[in-house]
């Protein structure tokens, strides 16, 4: 569950973009809207997550603080639209119809069930029911011999009518279990997540906000995520950075991945720079091509790389020589991005 402010934010995107599904002809899987609803519901109880982000950005520098403010009034944004567009009532039932879905479908499961259960134990009782036919039509070693067959059969066709009356218990369990425990997940929880986003701005954000003295250097993008998943970055610092960089403030990593300006630089570890290559060339090939020339360039502008370096001449390397990555960076960043199979030729 949420961790951090980035999980916060990636939630709000998540809960949009699942609510805009509904309306469309992309339904979701009730699956994906229980965790996105756990999601949404975890950050709304957990107390301690909203006094630490509020102390967080307080304390934040005035880069990091201002590149934050412009991602919690986007995502204020977002969801004002998203209820005022579809009309969303507090707590409506907006997820019913998918619930109802699910649950037909376990419901039908379970009859189809019912029916070959009910078939093999019809068989089954057959054979009791020939043995009380033959009792009285057969010689006694006649009948001995029909009723040793019988039990034969019975024999082999007990271990698929227990496995049938098992998975049969299992789906009216399921059932029962899938009932019992998602029907608290229909209900919407747009207003309350609106109201959390909204007591942060006006608890944490309370500086007053900089002048610009030169309105040539605009952010890349101002309202989040460069990547489908705003989360991305995050989760790269949190398995990747200490790996390759010297330490820096998760904020601080984050606003520079995101496009926004930095005062402070990356530093590169040593014995890391193809890794450094690995990383900026796979993540560039993540965005849309508009974009992705001028994230590279901005994210390389913000990396410490010796008194002799050009952006030229580090476009050049990151080409040629990104593939010389250790296979261990290579295995952890396919775990958070998708990578073509090439790059690791």
């Amino acid at each position: 569950m949420a961790k951090s402010i980035y999980d916060v934010l990636n939630t709000v995107d998540l809960y949009v973009k699942i609510t805009e599904s509904i309306y469309s002809k992309n339904t979701p899987f009730w699956d994906e809207i229980v965790d996105v609803q756990k999601r949404v519901i975890s950050i709304l109880s957990n107390i301690d997550l909203k006094a630490t982000m509020m102390k967080e950005i307080i304390e934040a520098s005035d880069d990091v603080y201002s590149n934050l403010n412009h991602l919690f009034k986007s995502r204020k944004v977002k969801l004002l639209k998203l209820i005022d567009v579809y009309d969303i009532k507090r707590y409506e039932c907006l997820f019913e119809d998918i619930f109802i879905q699910k649950k037909h479908f376990l419901e039908k499961l379970y009859h189809d069930q019912i029916k070959r259960t009910t078939k093999l134990r019809q068989e089954y009782e057959s054979y009791d029911d020939s043995l009380d036919s033959a009792f009285y039509g057969l010689s006694d070693e006649e009948y001995k011999i029909f009723k040793i067959n019988v039990e034969k059969e019975k024999k082999i066709l007990k271990p698929n009518l227990d496995s049938e009356i098992e998975k049969l218990d299992q789906l009216y369990t399921e059932q029962y279990k899938f009932i019992h425990d998602n029907t608290r997940y229909i209900a919407s929880n747009h207003s309350d997540l609106l109201s959390y986003i909204e007591d942060l701005q006006n608890d944490s954000f309370i500086r007053k906000p900089l002048s610009k003295v030169n309105n040539e250097h605009e952010d890349l993008i101002l309202n989040g995520s460069l990547l489908p998943n705003s989360n991305v970055f995050d989760n790269i610092y949190t398995e990747l950075a200490d790996d390759v960089f010297e330490h820096i403030e998760r904020n601080s990593f984050v606003n520079i991945f995101q496009g926004h300006h930095s005062k402070i630089k990356l530093k590169i570890k040593k014995g890391n720079i193809q890794n450094v290559y690995f990383i900026l060339y796979n993540l560039s090939e993540s965005f849309e091509k508009d974009v992705s020339k001028n994230w590279l360039e901005h994210v390389i502008n913000y990396i410490e790389w010796g008194d002799a370096w050009t952006l030229e001449n580090v476009l050049d390397k990151i080409r040629k020589k990104r593939k010389d990555a250790s296979k261990e960076l290579k295995d952890k960043l396919a775990r958070l991005i998708y990578i073509d199979p090439k790059e690791f030729k």
